[in-house]
């Protein structure tokens, strides 16, 4: 099975059209789940060390290997630090009626500079910027809460958690990172299904969110569809080439799908 598009969320709809994954099967693993240890890194999606997944033994993610996003748990960036049209406009304390991407343009620049960046120092430089602009959600309210559910995380209150991003995505339904979020929170839930359909929501608000795609690709993974996890990590190198995590996670499916034709 090939993906035909890789932009928005033709990428996700692409992986319902295969014949060996669905919703079925994503509820078959949420029936059949069994007790993972969770590393949850400070940054972005889970790191999963080991597991079973429907009877079987689950080769995960190196915990230590670098998370595909660069989200703090903890903490926004102020935007004082920001150029002046980036987001926030007008009175500091009260919420701003600006989209959570009217900084869309230097965003389209960083994403252009990451795909070209020739040493990991500057790839990193770059997605930690892209990070810092696309968690600007344009409300002073959703950026709380955002935080908010972020402590929830640590914490691992995922209850609470999913109770702010509802909040979330209710308010600002066009901003990309509190679908992200939530994404995260059922996907440490196992509820993988969920979890698929906020990454849809993701990628069809930002098709080059390289974080939402290498969490679609870990729960591929899990499901043992390791041709479809292949495609979509490469579409995560596409735009961040030099994302180590991505790189390692190719390497080993590619030799895992190898020792598979042997």
């Amino acid at each position: 099975m090939r993906f035909f598009a890789f932009s928005g969320a033709a990428l996700v709809a692409g992986v319902f059209m295969s014949g060996s994954v669905g919703v079925a099967a994503f509820d078959q693993v949420v029936d059949n789940r069994t007790e993972n240890h969770v590393v949850i890194a400070a940054l972005g999606w889970p790191l999963l060390a080991t597991g079973e997944r429907l009877g079987h033994s689950v080769q995960m993610a190196d915990p230590d290997l670098e998370p595909p996003s660069l989200d703090d748990l903890e903490s926004f960036p102020e935007p004082d630090g920001f150029p002046e049209n980036d987001a926030y406009h007008g009175d500091g304390g009260r919420d701003s009626d600006a989209e959570p991407h009217a900084h869309s343009g230097v965003v389209d620049r960083l994403f252009g500079d990451l795909g070209k960046a020739e040493t990991p120092i500057e790839a990193r430089a770059l997605a930690a910027r892209i990070q810092q602009l696309m968690l600007l959600s344009g409300s002073h309210t959703v950026d709380l809460l955002m935080q908010r559910a972020g402590e929830a995380m640590r914490h691992e209150d995922y209850s609470l958690a999913l109770d702010l991003l509802d909040a979330v995505v209710r308010l600002k339904p066009n901003y990309a990172e509190g679908w992200n979020r939530r994404a995260t929170v059922y996907y440490l839930q196992e509820e993988f299904g969920r979890s698929i359909s906020d990454i849809e929501q993701v990628l069809r608000l930002e098709p080059r969110h390289y974080a939402a795609m290498s969490g679609l690709a870990m729960i591929l993974r899990r499901m043992d569809q390791n041709e479809q996890a292949l495609e979509v990590y490469q579409r995560v190198l596409d735009i961040y080439p030099m994302l180590d995590s991505a790189q390692e996670a190719v390497s080993e499916i590619e030799a895992e799908l190898g020792d598979d034709e042997v």
